[in-house]
């Protein structure tokens, strides 16, 4: 499915997590790192599996393979998986892919030592590619910073918050571009900001995390009261 309807709203940065609010609009099948809540009063429809799934609210897990079937209007909320809010959601899931919402997550239970520095490796990547997007950012990069070997870094990424060094740098770049985008870039200005090699390159990173390419953004930012 070819996305053609423009994603047109506001999104609100909360730090460890932006919030989009507006028009929507059916996607590619894509994944993200960031776990999903979304909500549409009328409705709207998931596909994970190639199977359908309709609801008024639910959560999509971190790197889930889904894609938005149909159109109206949502807010979509995105959340660092390894923020307090987004471990909440991803326990909420409690290894399902994808789940209704019926109420409030639980508190998150405690994380442990490995957990925090799976958390802390996520937040260094987050600082480097927003301090230099231009640089690029390797797993051997974070070993002298953490004094771990390559393999211990991405095994405790993957173990503990289910994803990989190179997935972290891709969503970060992105998510520098995007911001960009909403405060007035080119495609082609928003990509070079983001680190990525050209616009072609943007443009498939957005279609693999958010299934659609970035000129069907329509998007203003709004600062949190």
């Amino acid at each position: 499915m070819d996305p053609t309807i423009t994603w047109r709203g506001d999104v609100v940065d909360h730090g460890d997590a932006a919030v989009y609010r507006g028009a929507f609009g059916p996607t590619r099948i894509h994944r993200h790192y960031a776990v999903q809540l979304v909500h549409c009063p009328q409705g709207l429809t998931i596909s994970v599996d190639d199977e359908p799934i309709d609801v008024v609210s639910a959560v999509i897990g971190s790197g889930v393979a889904h894609g938005i079937a149909s159109s109206g209007i949502g807010e979509f909320s995105y959340f660092a998986p390894h923020s307090q809010r987004g471990r909440r959601w991803q326990e909420y899931l409690d290894g399902r892919q994808v789940a209704a919402v019926d109420g409030p997550p639980a508190p998150s239970r405690p994380s442990g030592e490995r957990h925090d520095l799976a958390v802390a490796i996520v937040t260094w990547v987050g600082e480097r590619v927003a301090a230099e997007p231009d640089r690029p950012l390797r797993a051997d990069d974070a070993t002298a910073q953490f004094h771990l070997s390559q393999s211990a870094i991405l095994r405790t990424l993957r173990d503990e918050l289910a994803v990989t060094f190179s997935s972290v740098v891709k969503w970060e770049r992105l998510c520098v571009a995007l911001r960009l985008i909403v405060d007035g870039a080119s495609v082609t200005e928003a990509a070079i900001g983001g680190g990525f090699f050209d616009g072609p390159h943007f443009t498939r990173a957005c279609n693999e995390m958010l299934g659609l390419p970035p000129k069907l953004l329509d998007v203003g930012l709004v600062r949190p009261a």
